[in-house]
Order: C-alpha cells, then structure tokens, then sequence
C-alpha cells in the first residue's frame, strides 16, 4: 500500500513540477525533518522503508530534471538570431516560442535605436516592429537611405525561411508610408566558422558580414574589407547596379538615391567637361561605382563621340570630378575596307561554290560587337548559307548552312569555335602578367582593379592601377595572358590619393554659380541674353582655380570669357569673327 502511494506522489510530480515530494515521502516514511532522512528508533525493523524511500527520491529528482530540460528547451534556449541592419545594427535573440531573450546593439547606432526599451520576454514581432519604430523616429530610415537588411538565422532551414518571409513582409508593410517606401532585403543566415570571423572582426552581425561577401562573389573588384564601412543602403545601390542580383537574397522595393546628385546632372557635369553636346554622343554609360580613396560612391561615366572616348569618376554627393580621361576611338577608316567582292569571294571560297551556282546573293555592311563585317547570305542546291566576313581582312568569323523552309532535311549551323570561359586565366595570372610588363611588384602599387571586358570579340582583362605617380592601364588576352595594349601616364589631378595631401578646392556651394559667371560677361560685352545666342558655359579648374568658361555669339562675332568662380572677376575677354 505504501509504495503505491508513493508511486502516486512521483506520478505527480511529472506533471506539477514536484514542489513538495520530498516533504511527501518523508512523511509517509515516518521521518523527523525535511531534508535530512532521519529514521525512527526502530532502524532495523524497517530497512524496506529506507530503500523504497531512496527510489522514491531519485524518481522525484529524475521528474525534476526532466521537466526542468524542457522548461529550460522551451523558455531559455536560443532558438533563432535575427539581425536588423541598416547603419545601426542590431541583434534579437529569440526562444522556440519566439519570445525575445536578448536585444544586443552591435554599434553606437544600435544603441540610440534601442535607448531605453526592455524588449526582453516580449514576442519578436513586436520587438521588431518597436525596433523600426525608433529607426524611423531617429531618422536612420528615411527617403534619402530607405533600405535594411533583416537576417535570420535558425538551425531547420524550413522555419528560418518562413521566418524570414513573415518579418520581412511585416517590415515592408512599416515601410510604406506616406512620403516614402522601403528596400528590404531579407535572407537566411548559417554562421559558418569564416562567417563568425568576419563579423567579429570587422564589428558587424553576421548577416551584413554574409550580404557583404555575397556582393564580392558577384563584383570581383571590390574588396571585403572596402565594403565594410558602407551603409545597407549603399550596399544596396552597388548590388542593383548592372541589374545584378545577389544569390539567395530576396529583395522589395529600390534603394533610394535621393541622397546624390543623381544622373541626369551628372550627365550634365561631364557633358560639359568634354565640352559635348548629347546630340554628338555616339554611347553612354553611367553606373555606380566605390571610390577606394574616399570610401564613398561615385558615378563610372564612358561615353564616345565621334572621335574620342571618354572615362569620368565623379563624385556622387558633390558632383566634383575625381578623374577624367579621354583616348582616341581607335576605328579603322571607311577606307580601308575590302570591296563587297572580296567579300563575297571570300564566302563563296569557304562554301566551295562558284557564283554560277548561287542564288539570291545578298549582302550588307554591319557593325558587330564593334567590328565591321559583311552579313551575306546565298542560297544553293537546297541550302541557305549566311556568312559574317570581316569587312577589313575578308576572315570568315561566322558561318552556317541550313536547308531551306520548304526542304524536310535539316543541318546544325556550324558557329566558328572559340575557347570556353572556363578556359579563362586566373584574374592573378593577369595581374603577374601586367605587373611583369611593369616592371612593378605587388607591393609597389596601389588602387589596382580589374575587369573582364570583350573587345573586337576577343575577351581581356582591362586592369589598372597607380605606382609612383603614374597611372597604368592594361588589356591582356583572358586565355593567353598575352598584353594587348597598356599605358602609362602621369596621375590625373584629383582632390585626395593615398600618397599625396588633400588639395583644398573650394566647394561648390561657395561658387557664384553659373547664371552669376553669364551675367559677368554679358555686363562686360554690354549686351543682354536675349540678344546674343548659342550661349554656352562649364565650370573648369585652371593652375588650381576654378573658373567658369562662357562662350555666346552675337551676329558673326564670337566672344569668349573666364569668369573667376569665386568671386565674379573677368579674367580673360576675346572676341573674334567666326568662320
């Protein structure tokens, strides 16, 4: 009877959490006091007592143990991380039951977010929304930088996932409001060893440590380590740039770019630099790029005209130019191409045909991944063949034959070969390649970037770097390592490098302005605007001064000013008879 009392008691303790079992069985047991087993004078009588006792006891600790596990599992174990990164970064550690145990502040933002919130046993999502709350109230979100990260990291990939999507859903809902709406950019996270190294040394959590490797994988010439300081939303901005999407990283919304000049007036900067209108350009390129001196974003500019071709860096906040270039087209003359009938002979040669045996023979003069060819197409027992021909050398670069629609036979074209991107050279081997013509070793250089490029249907290695005052720029063969082409020139004036002081250069907000240096030389000509035309001016920098260049027609004369763009003062003043 009394062990299955006693057996009662241990049942219950499973499931009440055993709060007094030891007082229970020591009062079934006859003893004196809790905690001490003392048994009653007639010991040996009663030794069965002892041991059923001592069972009943370890059963009850075994109770305890258990459910203080699963309570343990349940409230205190950390279940998933989610990280919130914007410029502050923040992380949330949540239990099974998404209740938050820890909020930590991973930087001196972090920090001001959090101010004096206890978010500690509230529900994550709550956490997360209070969270945003502050970002926006501190203006750490806003229309000029509108994009965060949000990283989950849980050990089932399937509940990380869900996870992920139903914060980032919540976040994007709190990011539309009336005047703006937000970037969010979501993933799963696995903190692998590297993973864990990289944000503990470099200060950061492990998801923007993992978006930040992720962009390197896509943009070889950036580096980890360059990347780092930049804010979600600039990374962001890097990653959308040339359409290019990150693995495994989900993205709603555009990261905003209100905070820059934006490229319709940098079009405008460098258009006027070059002294160009639109209308002369032939290509034009702008996308954003990391100015390694600054650590700052900036506008890559290439455009042609009829003649030259044109490289700008300009600073994306200011507009100031960091670095400019301009190189001669290098296109072969019209002249210089073989007649259509070496073309066609050329085709026919390759086909082993007479003219006599064709038919429908035509052909037109056509531009190719910047080569001039001669597209011919011909029809022959059956067969359709068309043929690229190279309009300066006659070289055959593409071919095919087919049977014609009506014919039921059919023939695979037969493109010219060419080696595979797998059979590309390390972007290392490059590098030893240029640097060897340079007669330069590694650590002689600096600012070093590359990119692989196809020119004339030949794919490279554009790469460039400086060295001792001088800028050198390269092509070698992707496949081959051989050096295409390379320069060397002295290093472009700009406003900041590794090696030399900052120049001080006024800044733009203390010059007069444009409309003040049209005005100075319209007073000076004594003439008003309405009267002269094709007025024109661009802001230029001349032995450290910057100055406005204003250039207008007035009849058959025209005029010609240098305008101080600090103070207003005419320069110089020519007038002549155009042509």
């Amino acid at each position: 009877m009394l062990n299955k009392q006693i057996e009662a008691k241990v049942e219950r303790a499973f499931s009440k959490a055993v709060p007094d079992v030891w007082e229970g069985v020591l009062s079934e047991c006859g003893c004196q006091q809790k905690g001490q087993v003392i048994f009653m004078e007639q010991r040996k009588k009663h030794k069965w007592i002892a041991r059923i006792a001592g069972v009943a006891a370890a059963l009850a600790l075994v109770a305890v143990g258990v459910f203080g596990f699963r309570t343990y599992e349940a409230e205190y174990k950390v279940e998933s991380t989610v990280s919130l990164d914007v410029n502050p970064s923040i992380e949330i550690r949540a239990n099974r039951g998404e209740r938050v145990l820890k909020v930590l502040a991973l930087n001196e933002e972090g920090s001001r977010v959090i101010g004096s919130m206890k978010l500690e046993g509230s529900d994550l999502e709550v956490a997360v929304n209070a969270l945003i709350g502050s970002m926006l109230r501190n203006g750490y979100i806003s229309d000029v930088a509108n994009s965060i990260l949000v990283s989950v990291d849980h050990a089932d990939p399937e509940k990380s996932a869900a996870l992920q999507a139903k914060l980032a859903s919540e976040i994007d809902a709190l990011l539309k409001t009336d005047t703006f709406s937000g970037a969010v950019l979501s993933q799963s996270v696995h903190v692998d060893k590297d993973l864990a190294s990289l944000a503990e040394q470099h200060g950061i959590t492990a998801g923007k440590a993992q978006l930040i490797r992720r962009i390197v994988e896509q943009n070889p010439r950036y580096t980890f380590e360059q990347l780092v300081p930049l804010t979600v939303n600039e990374l962001n901005l890097i990653s959308e740039a040339g359409g290019t999407k990150l693995n495994e990283v989900v993205s709603t919304g555009t990261a905003s770019a209100k905070s820059y000049i934006g490229e319709d007036a940098v079009k405008t900067v460098v258009l006027a630099r070059a002294g160009l209108a639109e209308s002369e350009l032939k290509k034009y390129e702008v996308e954003w790029e990391l100015d390694s001196h600054k650590h700052g974003l900036v506008y890559e500019v290439e455009f042609e005209d009829a003649d030259y071709e044109y490289e700008y860096l300009v600073d994306a906040a200011d507009g100031q130019i960091l670095k400019q270039e301009k190189e001669p087209v290098a296109r072969p003359h019209p002249a210089d191409f073989i007649e259509p009938q070496a073309a066609k002979d050329a085709a026919l040669t390759h086909a082993g045909l007479q003219e006599e045996e064709i038919r429908g023979y035509r052909y037109e003069l056509e531009n190719k991944n910047d080569r001039s060819v001669y597209e011919i197409e011909f029809y022959s027992n059956g067969y359709e063949y068309d043929y690229d021909v190279d309009a300066y050398t006659a070289e055959v670069l593409y071919h095919s034959k087919e049977a014609e629609p009506e014919m039921e036979h059919t023939e695979d074209r037969e493109p010219v070969t060419r080696p595979h991107p797998a059979d590309f050279i390390e972007p290392q081997a490059a590098k030893t390649a240029a640097l060897t013509h340079a007669g330069l070793q590694e650590e002689e250089i600096r600012g070093y970037r590359y990119e692989l490029e196809n020119k004339n249907d030949r794919s490279v290695y554009e790469i460039e770097f400086y060295s001792n005052g001088y800028e050198y720029d390269y092509d070698v063969d992707a496949y081959t390592a051989e050096v295409l082409y390379h320069s060397k020139e002295a290093e472009p004036e700009m406003e900041h490098t590794e090696d030399r002081e900052p120049v001080t250069r006024p800044a733009p907000a203390e010059l007069i302005g444009k409309q003040a240096a049209k005005d100075a030389a319209l007073i000076h000509a004594g003439v008003k605007e309405s009267e002269v035309r094709g007025l024109q001016w661009e802001l230029d920098e001349e032995d450290g001064r910057w100055v406005y260049q204003v250039e207008f027609r007035i009849g058959q004369t025209e005029y010609e000013y240098e305008i101080d763009a600090q103070n207003g003062g005419v320069l110089t003043a020519q007038k002549e008879k155009a042509d």
